[in-house]
């Protein structure tokens, strides 16, 4: 034997704990059909309790055949690939269980229909969407652990009553490999609070035992769609129960600001003479008005002048019209950013690291946060002071609003053939943290 032997990349760690319950002891389960996991999961009562579901909960919503494959309760005396909480019965994906250095813990949070579970399995199933910014490519690897409960990641509706979702993805990026473990917090949960405390407080149990766990790095991000009448709920009041409490603030927190696509240019005309002031502002949006490429020379001059005019207008509750428009000009930019990686004849990923794309990505994301404050100042208010503590001159960005068009735009005949703009966003900014 010699001295040194390969690692088993599905070992797991010796200080490996489940997210859910806190437990160490794990079991090999064999894959079955979905419907036999639904039949055993009556003799399971502790999957439910540590969920806060009542016994009788339902957990499938219009799913009456159940045939795809799903991680079954068996015992497998052989290695499967597929490992269960001894306490909680809990299917893990591996990457919650490996060593904590090369693992990346990503919490997505938010209402009902904000587009979480859409985006993540974007993110985690890259083969069948697109990505305006960062397209299938030879030089990011992803490997996601198809399973999840009471569904594969593959399930076309992913509805259903469980409060949290555990997703798994083994990212590969110049030979370099990173585990993303995902959670994905329901947003039921926060909708039906009042009625169902108990999910709830079993959704902060649980991340008071992810603060226990190890990871390299830990990603908070909150999920808001844009709501023009500003009717939809916010979910930013979790951000307590992460961020202030000690050693919190090392926390990446962020916003994922989805349904962009649905901003409309409401006042043309006014919103060329609210950038009177910036030839180059009031030329970027003429430019975008008649569906001409929005990039020049002078891009970055306009997009800064716009961002200091936002900020420094007053009561936008008055003129939400004004402020649609600019989130539509917003959209625009991220719309022309794809077409430019193929004017040079490089790929998507290849033009962000050269450092032109990562500058226009920066100054457009800069944009993407100084409006969501503004709309989020014009309407409850949940996460304004984060940010604009976030802009202070001299502080590190620590709360960036990542803008995503979620609703495909692909055919009619095929709306799924589409793409979920700047969708990748979040991965490029993992990739360049481990850089």
């Amino acid at each position: 034997m010699g001295l040194f032997r390969k690692k088993d990349p599905g070992a797991i760690a010796k200080d490996a704990r489940c997210p859910v319950c806190g437990g160490t002891v794990f079991y090999r389960v064999p894959l079955g059909r979905a419907d036999t996991w639904y039949r055993q999961l009556d003799a399971q009562p502790q999957w439910k309790r540590y969920r806060g579901l009542p016994d009788n909960a339902g957990v499938a919503f219009s799913e009456p055949r159940l045939e795809w494959d799903q991680p079954t309760f068996d015992n497998a005396d052989k290695p499967t690939g597929h490992l269960r909480c001894g306490t909680c019965a809990s299917l893990l994906p591996p990457q919650f269980l490996g060593e904590s250095k090369s693992r990346v813990l990503l919490i997505t949070t938010g209402m009902p229909q904000a587009g979480k579970t859409t985006w993540l399995k974007c993110l985690f199933q890259p083969a069948q969407k697109k990505h305006l910014i960062a397209e299938p490519t030879s030089l990011i690897s992803r490997d996601p652990y198809y399973y999840i409960e009471p569904y594969t990641i593959a399930n076309p509706d992913p509805r259903t009553a469980v409060p949290i979702l555990l997703h798994g993805m083994k990212l590969t990026f110049q030979r370099r490999e990173i585990d993303i473990a995902g959670i994905d917090i329901k947003g039921e949960v926060f909708h039906q609070r009042t009625n169902t405390p108990d999910k709830y407080m079993r959704v902060l149990d649980i991340l008071k035992n992810l603060r226990a766990m190890k990871f390299a790095e830990l990603f908070m991000m909150f999920v808001v769609p844009f709501d023009p009448t500003r009717t939809r709920q916010n979910i930013g009041q979790l951000g307590a129960h992460l961020v202030h409490q000690p050693g919190a603030r090392g926390t990446w927190q962020g916003v994922i600001w989805t349904h962009l696509d649905r901003a409309q240019l409401r006042a043309g005309a006014h919103l060329l003479a609210f950038l009177e002031s910036s030839e180059s502002a009031v030329a970027l949006a003429q430019r975008a008005i008649a569906g001409e490429d929005v990039f020049d020379s002078r891009f970055v001059d306009a997009v800064s002048h716009i961002d200091r005019l936002v900020q420094q207008k007053q009561n936008w509750t008055a003129a939400l019209d004004l402020l649609e428009s600019l989130t539509w000009l917003l959209y625009r930019i991220m719309l022309g950013y794809s077409a430019v990686p193929a004017r040079l004849r490089t790929g998507n990923v290849e033009f962000y690291y050269t450092g032109i794309g990562s500058l226009l990505v920066k100054h457009a994301r800069q944009l993407a946060s100084t409006l969501f404050a503004a709309w989020d100042g014009a309407g409850r208010g949940d996460f304004a002071p984060m940010i604009r503590e976030s802009q202070m001159p001299g502080s590190e960005s620590r709360f960036p609003v990542l803008p995503c068009g979620i609703e495909f735009l692909g055919s009619s005949e095929d709306p799924d053939d589409g793409l979920p703009v700047w969708g990748d966003l979040l991965l490029l900014e993992i990739l360049a943290r481990h850089g």
